[in-house]
């Protein structure tokens, strides 16, 4: 989960990607529209390789000064329920999401 949002984020910041093209990738995925939020912002946002190779060393970067090792894909708009449970069930989604 942390890999492919860091990333995103990574994007916004170093300026490879636009706060825009992040939010609309975003809204897609969680309608499940794109199947992968790192796929749809790379794509949306024309990342060249070079730029894809220098974020995923920057999120391999913040992963490992954080004792992250291990890849964890986000999960699909559907298994929402495991998101809040990962939060500790601070929040809980209305039912029927």
């Amino acid at each position: 989960m942390e890999r492919d949002l860091i990333f995103c984020l990574q994007g916004v910041q170093t300026g490879l990607v636009e706060s825009r093209t992040f939010i609309d990738a975003g809204l897609s995925w969680s309608r499940g529209e794109a199947k992968n939020l790192r796929e749809e912002v790379i794509r949306r946002a024309h990342i060249t390789d070079e730029g894809i190779s220098l974020l995923d060393k920057s999120v391999e970067y913040i992963l490992k000064r954080h004792g992250v090792d291990e890849p964890k894909p986000l999960p699909p708009p559907g298994e929402i329920r495991q998101v809040f449970e990962s939060l500790g069930g601070a929040v809980l989604p209305e039912e029927g999401e």
